[in-house]
């Protein structure tokens, strides 16, 4: 057997050594490892609004039906009951009160108006609120995509009001 080219003395001293310094700075390394993990945090916060696993949630919950958002649920881990109780939850923050506005939004799934989607939209929608015909209704659109104004002039809107780079809210007729 060949020996070691490094006498196993050296090795021994150096691994004191490192042992050494490991213990008086173990403090200094959690600290910095602590740091190191809330700037990534931080970095990450600033991104997109839900994190995957409040995405995953939110696709998992807005099904057709309870059963369906049931069946969904099977794929994660959380129990049942906790996408049940979310699931019925988004129906009664469907619509509330603002002040003396009334408020609503639309499904999970509509979230983007187009031309050919937003007729039947506030159709559905003023069937489920019960809207009056001529009624008075503020439509504020977050998005890249926003509705052109032809599509809303068919509705008797008013000009944009514009907040931000892609925040615009719209007085139009309920249908």
């Amino acid at each position: 057997m060949a020996e070691s080219a490094v006498p196993s003395r050296i090795i021994l001293r150096l691994s004191e050594r490192a042992d050494a310094w490991l213990e008086s700075h173990i403090g200094l390394l959690a600290t910095l490892a602590l740091v190191a993990g809330f700037i990534v945090r931080v970095i990450v916060a600033r991104g997109p609004y839900l994190i995957g696993d409040e995405a995953l949630d939110y696709l998992l919950v807005n099904q057709g039906s309870a059963l369906e958002a049931y069946r969904a649920s099977l794929t994660n881990a959380h129990p049942p009951l906790y996408y049940f109780v979310l699931f019925y939850w988004r129906f009664q923050m469907s619509q509330f009160d603002c002040g003396k506005y009334e408020m609503a939004r639309t499904r999970g799934y509509e979230w983007m108006f187009t031309s050919e989607n937003f007729a039947p939209i506030l159709a559905r929608m003023e069937k489920q609120f019960g809207w009056r015909r001529g009624q008075p209704i503020w439509l504020a659109q977050v998005a890249e995509m926003r509705l052109d104004a032809a599509v809303l002039a068919r509705f008797g809107a008013d000009p944009n009001k514009e907040f931000g780079q892609n925040i615009s809210v719209t007085r139009l007729r309920a249908p």
